[in-house]
């Protein structure tokens, strides 16, 4: 047999019981390789060591308990996904503010065509839709 055949068969010999043909030819390659019996020492050890461990259990409502420690005193969520609507929310309204200042300032200085559109002063015609600077340099 294939030496991963017979490292899978290793494994299972911890996990059930192998038939007589498996067992035989485990027991034979053991037998042969030295390398295959230290490997079968290491994962009964590594076996034995996670088996020795302690189980620990969580009491009932665990998750429930543990949100509730996670939230801050003002009573908003520390999570992520919340901390990013709630960040994203305040950058949303900074950024109308400023948009908002900024086409006040460009209609009062009359440096854009924006004054003219926006109250009708300019017709659209066919040179502005494919250039839109022409009007600027046309003054």
């Amino acid at each position: 047999m294939i030496k991963k055949e017979i490292e899978q068969l290793i494994y299972e010999s911890f996990d059930r019981s192998l038939s007589q043909k498996e067992g035989l030819i485990l027991r034979e390659a053991l037998r042969s390789s030295k390398e295959l019996r230290t490997l079968q020492k290491q994962i009964g050890a590594i076996r034995r060591t996670v088996s020795e461990i302690p189980k620990s259990e969580f009491k009932p409502f665990f998750e429930t308990r543990m949100m509730g420690i996670l939230k801050n005193r003002s009573g908003q969520p520390a999570g992520i996904a919340e901390l990013i609507t709630l960040s994203f929310s305040r950058v949303a309204i900074a950024a109308s503010i400023v948009l908002v200042i900024l086409t006040t300032y460009n209609i009062q200085m009359g440096t854009s065509g924006l004054k003219n559109n926006l109250l009708g002063y300019s017709k659209p015609n066919i040179e502005n839709a494919f250039d839109p600077t022409l009007q600027f340099i046309q003054k």
